[in-house]
């Protein structure tokens, strides 16, 4: 379990994660992996809403990814959810899409996410 979780946690600010878990390096991978496992089911249903142009699905996923990130010290997963809850919140359902700019901004931080 712990080899497994260090090799997957490039992205986490490990010294932030053991703290917040008091030491605890077990628990953190134990949720660590269920985040890892749980990861792409969240950005799947985000790029659907995307294409469907459902930005409260969109927030409502951002949502809950930003407070799972959180929990794993996930630092630049966490921003980009905040960021993409954020743009959600600007324009709900009624507003969507927005303009180019944004709409665009909003595949942006979408395509990081994936890649994160």
């Amino acid at each position: 379990l712990t080899q497994s979780c260090c090799t997957q946690a490039g992205s986490v600010n490990l010294v932030m994660a053991i703290d917040q878990y008091f030491g605890q390096w077990d628990c953190f991978c134990e949720i660590f992996l269920m985040y890892i496992e749980d990861l792409p089911d969240h950005i799947k249903r985000i790029e659907k809403a995307f294409e469907d142009g459902d930005s409260n699905v969109m927030r409502s996923e951002a949502h809950s990814l930003k407070g799972a990130s959180g929990s794993c010290a996930a630092d630049l997963a966490y921003t980009l959810c905040a960021q993409l809850e954020a743009t959600m919140i600007q324009f709900p359902g009624y507003l969507w899409p927005p303009d180019q700019a944004t709409h665009r901004q909003v595949r942006q931080l979408i395509e990081a996410l994936s890649h994160e």
